[in-house]
């Protein structure tokens, strides 16, 4: 009797890649959360699991942070700083280490940021220094995290919240 060594040594193989399709691996894909606290300014960084870092944006201060919008990359998080006029930038590259790497001013009180779909902008609105309708929407280069474009929000100028659009270019503001 002739046993076929071939099918004994590669059904075990078989097996394998049969339960990885089935059940495929998710080693790279990391789902990860943001919260900005206005009590203490503290960003905090959490996945299905729990808390898994935090930094906060002001020592000691009471700053009125916003809005938070993650990078498509998830590298890093941009915050909104009303009271400040700044937009801050949190390096979660290491989730359990959240760092503030730069502060950007901006000509408004920033209120809300959204990102566009491929990560390179950020689109921030707000409300006016001088005036609740002198309150352009800002734009920032995500790579070089620098005020790229204003425009007017609408006729009036008041704007507070922003959605850039899954085609990337429509941008809703309200």
């Amino acid at each position: 009797m002739r046993v076929n060594t071939h099918a004994l040594v590669y059904k075990p193989l078989n097996i394998i890649l049969l339960v990885l399709l089935i059940f495929p691996l998710t080693l790279a894909a990391q789902t990860l959360g943001v919260t900005a606290s206005q009590t203490d300014g503290m960003v905090t960084v959490f996945d299905g699991s729990g808390v898994l870092g935090a930094v906060t944006t002001k020592p000691g201060g009471y700053p009125l942070v916003g809005d938070c919008a993650i990078t498509p990359d998830t590298n890093s998080v941009f915050v909104t700083n009303f009271s400040e006029q700044l937009v801050y930038v949190v390096d979660i590259t290491d989730p359990a280490t959240p760092t503030l790497t730069n502060s950007i001013a901006v000509p408004i009180r920033p209120q809300d940021v959204s990102l566009t779909p491929d990560g390179r902008f950020a689109v921030v609105t707000g409300t006016g220094t001088v005036s609740p309708y002198d309150s352009p929407v800002v734009v920032i280069d995500v790579t070089t995290e620098a005020i790229v474009s204003t425009w007017p929000a609408t006729p009036t100028g008041a704007s507070n919240a922003v959605e850039v659009c899954d085609d990337g270019v429509s941008v809703l503001v309200t």
